[in-house]
């Protein structure tokens, strides 16, 4: 985990644009953490199409790739997977998980 005491940024969700906006933001230098559910909404898409350079090929080996990419970009572990419950809300639901993060302690 984590042992920044703080972020510049907080990404909800860790697919595609999630993972582009990190990138940016991790070679600008900023302390990134990017949480995502893991459970990305095209995971029944057999294969991607009319994405350019990435026809054809599946979601899941599309985000590896990107996950490799990004994390050379952010110096330490900034990626997180939700738990299993995130006080019963459902873990793909952004604004629930905002409130959640709002609620928590900041020492």
């Amino acid at each position: 985990m984590i042992n920044e005491k703080y972020m510049d940024v907080i990404i909800i969700g860790g697919s595609y644009a999630g993972l582009a906006a990190g990138m940016a933001l991790g070679r600008a230098l900023k302390k990134v953490l990017i949480i995502d559910s893991g459970l990305p909404c095209n995971r029944q898409t057999p294969y991607a199409h009319n994405f350019l350079t990435q026809d054809g090929q599946t979601p899941a080996n599309i985000s590896a790739i990107a996950r490799q990419q990004v994390a050379q970009y952010l110096p330490y572990n900034s990626s997180a997977t939700l738990p299993p419950m995130l006080s019963g809300r459902q873990q793909d639901s952004a604004s629930a998980l905002l409130q959640e993060i709002a609620s928590m302690p900041v020492n």
